[in-house]
């Protein structure tokens, strides 16, 4: 005190009395019990020094000295107790008055001035350094914290002041990180950056080593939890003080090892701000301070994560981090990027912060550290929360484009940890799953992934394989084609595999064909010749096994696609469409026509012996034959010496596999509807007896139903060929007498529960008896049993059946040989049936009945005229019976 009062001048002293003196009276007032009272002496405290300021501002040199002196030697005991006063006003009226005095005060001189410092932070820490806080007013709270900061900040050069204080600051930080104001966390960052700055640096002689990582670690935990804040400004600014608080340390420690996972949080963080305030932490981090391995790999990871980030500006901000990082680093062996590789990231449409593939300047930092980064970044895939997640396969990503051939040894690794994730396709992570294995795909030799994908999808055990197709397929589809093209063998035969294309799971199936397409698209974009004969039958034969194992149309249609373009890597023509009346031919046809063959001897192993095949069982060996043959239906007719043997093999016997003999049928009905009768009229006979009557005998089963209305079917079609092309060689003769000679089988359907099948065979027996002349006539024993089974159809349940039966019974009216029914009785029994169906309620029937009589009349015109004669009465209309009378009188 003696000293500043001595250094004054005279009219400096005069100046010093005259504002003491008119201060005393409102300090003594600061200390009455009455708070009115002690509020307006703080405020006119308060006038009297702005004034003093004023003139401070007009005249430092004589003002600065007198302020000095006044506020250490008079103020500050009133202030200090004004700071902890029991009303708000006299508290902010204080904290407002220190904030505007402080800055020009020199805490530097006077052996009070320590005193006074630690005066005043002992009692703003009274009001805010304990939580909860005794001070109640947000904004009284914030301008205490404000005090604190300017304290610390002018104290910059007396380092011993702030350390005198340093608990107490220390607390009223760890109070104010929890205040709920957001403001007074945004306002504890500077307070933190000073104490950083003058206790707890390196360089600080102050504390001891234990005691700064004391307190380093208390500041950061206190503050952590903060970055968790509502409020983006928040967050940013409690990043920015634990970076103050890491640069003043020079150097990485335990307490960031711990708070790191928190931090990490940064880069998911909603606010593109503070991802990008985050993105230049990281970077001037690992640019400046000394950090330990471990830590440094994290946060090159997390630098990694900007790159994927969907702001810009923090993606530029990370490449110019990895730029300043790479920079006098050994660029080391690295092959250089291809142009086809960096065609096929363009056409791949790889998300990427470059526009192009990376060049070794940005990436030689993660080149060199790129064995260090590979398990931490696999590791995190395994997060259960789906952001981390997403960031940690974007820093796969990165990583990944970034290291390109450097990270080739640990391609398997990676492809390991990915496969568990690709579970559900739905979810919207998947896409980014998906950009890293195209990443891997174009960039890393295919060398280093394929015996990884080899192993795994040639384990014996049945599924597990879906996953790993999938990341085939995109590492085909990204991989150059020109690298590619050797390699179309191998990746060949290990998706023909059995385990895969003939796959009871349908996913493994499907993306085993989604995997085939794929390949063959690539290989015909490297515009070599066309494929070899061996390898394109593999490939045939294995899309007829995914065929076969089809459980859905989705398939169906995926398998022909990829058979279409296996049609063209071998360089086959499209199919002429010769021989046949089907529009809908597909235009894969081509490779079936010329395969067919082949792909059968190769089911048959040597040569085409039906005997190796067990037909009554449904085995795999009759699934895949009734496949071949099914999907060759379009050119099976070029193929009958040999397919028609196998036919009447798999489906002559009725104890042979139901599902077998159906399929076969459907084929066999295909051919004789669809293909020109002179393909397949010579295997006429042979299909009628061999293959179609043994299906027709009547078993009681819906199945059996099934094959019997197929066969009927295929039978009604021949006849009718025979009807619609007499001149074909179809040789009927043979036909009729084989179909004579199993006439009750045929008998038997007529009276098939099935109204289908009543409705073919009356076209049948139509055709049948309209070509059985009086030359080659059916027996009479047959014909005895016949006529009556047809007219009983007349009385059918079903108006379709009883109108067909009558072109059936006019056929065998005119097929009656000479000297049969001599008597009439046949004729009678004929003619009265039908009369009776001619009063029938049915136009329709009426109308049939009517032509069936008119037709046959004129067999034994005496024998009609008296039953219709005597009909005439008993009908409620004689109108038809008179005019059949008078038709068969003229």
């Amino acid at each position: 005190q003696r000293t500043r009062a001595g250094r004054m001048e005279p009219e400096q002293k005069s100046a010093y009395g005259e504002v003491k003196m008119g201060l005393a009276r409102q300090m003594n007032l600061a200390k009455d019990s009455n708070k009115v009272k002690r509020r307006r002496a703080f405020q006119r405290i308060s006038r009297e020094v702005e004034e003093l300021l004023e003139k401070l501002e007009d005249d430092e040199k004589t003002w600065k000295p007198v302020l000095s002196k006044l506020f250490f030697e008079t103020l500050a005991t009133t202030l200090e107790a004004g700071l902890k006063d029991s009303s708000e006003t006299p508290r902010e009226t204080v904290a407002n008055l220190l904030i505007s005095i402080i800055p020009h005060l020199n805490f530097l001189e006077g052996k009070s001035s320590a005193g006074v410092f630690k005066g005043f932070i002992n009692s703003i820490h009274v009001q805010i350094g304990t939580f909860p806080m005794k001070e109640p007013s947000e904004e009284v709270r914030l301008l205490q914290l404000q005090v604190c900061i300017i304290l610390t900040n002018i104290a910059e050069k007396a380092g011993e002041l702030v350390v005198n204080s340093i608990e107490n600051l220390v607390s009223i930080c760890e109070a104010c990180a929890k205040d709920n104001f957001p403001k007074v966390k945004v306002e504890i960052v500077e307070l933190i950056s000073g104490i950083a700055k003058i206790a707890l640096s390196v360089k600080s002689p102050y504390l001891t080593a234990e005691k700064k990582i004391e307190y380093t670690s208390r500041l950061c935990k206190a503050i952590l939890p903060n970055l968790k804040h509502q409020r983006f400004r928040v967050r940013m600014a409690t990043l920015r003080a634990i970076s103050n608080i890491l640069t003043q340390r020079e150097k990485t420690e335990d307490w960031f090892r711990d708070a790191l996972p928190s931090i990490s949080k940064a880069t998911l963080d909603r606010t593109a701000a503070v991802r990008l305030e985050f993105t230049k932490l990281t970077g001037n981090w690992l640019e400046t301070l000394e950090i330990d391995k471990s830590i440094r790999n994290k946060l090159l990871l997390l630098l990694l994560a900007s790159l994927g980030d969907t702001d810009e500006q923090t993606k530029k901000e990370g490449i110019e981090a990895l730029k300043r990082l790479s920079r006098g680093e050994e660029e080391g062996k690295t092959k250089p990027i291809t142009s086809e590789q960096k065609q096929q990231w363009i056409e791949c449409k790889i998300p990427s912060a470059f526009d192009e593939i990376p060049g070794i300047e940005t990436r030689a930092i993660i080149v060199k550290h790129v064995s260090d980064l590979v398990t931490p970044a696999l590791s995190q895939l395994t997060s259960w929360t789906d952001s981390e997640r997403f960031r940690a396969v974007k820093v796969l990503l990165a990583l990944i484009y970034l290291a390109q051939e450097s990270i080739a040894l640990h391609a398997g690794v990676i492809l390991q940890t990915i496969s568990p994730n690709l579970n559900d396709l739905e979810q919207p992570i998947i896409a980014e799953f998906k950009s890293t294995l195209h990443a891997i795909g174009c960039l890393l030799p295919i060398d280093s992934w394929k015996g990884r994908v080899n192993k795994a999808l040639t384990k014996t055990g049945e599924g597990g394989h879906t996953n790993w197709l999938i990341m085939l397929d995109c590492l085909i589809e990204s991989a150059p084609p020109s690298s590619l093209y050797s390699y179309i063998p191998f990746f060949s035969d290990l998706l023909c595999q059995d385990i895969l294309c003939f796959s009871s799971d349908f996913p493994t199936r499907y993306f085993t064909l989604k995997a085939l397409r794929t390949l063959l698209i690539q290989r015909l974009s490297s515009k070599k010749d066309p494929m070899e004969d061996k390898l394109v039958l593999k490939i045939f034969w294995a899309l007829i096994k995914a065929h076969t194992a089809a459980s859905s149309q989705q398939e169906y249609v995926l398998a022909e696609k990829v058979m279409l373009i296996l049609q063209e890597n071998a360089g086959i023509k499209e199919y002429e469409k010769k021989s046949t009346s089907r529009s809908d031919i597909p235009p894969s046809v081509g490779i079936y026509s010329q395969y067919f063959l082949k792909a059968l001897k190769n089911l048959l192993k040597t040569s085409v012996d039906s005997k190796k095949i067990r037909w009554e069982a449904d085995t795999i060996e009759s699934r895949l034959l009734v496949t071949l043959f099914r999907r060759s239906q379009y050119i099976i007719h070029e193929y009958l010496d040999d397919v028609v043997p196998l036919m009447v093999e798999g489906c002559g016997n009725a104890d042979n596999a139901p599902k077998t003999r159906i399929h076969m049928l459907s084929v066999l009905l295909q051919l004789v509807t669809n293909s020109d009768t002179k393909q397949w009229s010579k295997y006429g006979p042979t299909l009628v007896k061999g293959i179609l009557l043994p299906n027709m005998v009547w078993r009681n089963t819906s199945v059996s139903q099934t094959i019997r209305h197929v066969a009927t079917q295929i039978l009604e079609s021949i006849l009718s060929a025979s009807l619609d092309f007499p001149s074909a060689s179809l040789d009927f003769s043979e036909i009729r007498r084989i179909m004579a000679n199993e006439i009750a089988t045929l008998e038997t359907c007529l009276d098939d529960e099935a109204k289908r099948i009543r409705v073919l065979m009356c076209k049948i027996f139509t055709i049948f008896l309209t070509k059985t002349s009086s030359k080659h006539p059916l027996d009479e024993l047959a014909m005895n049993k016949l006529y009556p089974k047809l007219v009983d159809r007349l009385d059918d349940s079903d108006d379709e059946v009883r109108i067909g039966i009558c072109d059936a019974i006019a056929a065998i009216v005119a097929s009656f040989p000479p000297g049969f029914d001599s008597s009439g009785v046949a004729f009678r029994y004929i003619v009265k049936h039908a009369l009776i169906h001619l009063d029938d309620q049915k136009q329709a029937v009426q109308k049939a009945v009517y032509g069936l009589l008119a037709t046959i009349g004129s067999h034994n015109p005496k024998i009609f005229s008296e039953i219709v004669n005597n009909a005439r009465t008993k009908h409620r209309d004689p109108h038809l019976c008179e005019m059949l009378l008078k038709k068969i009188n003229n």
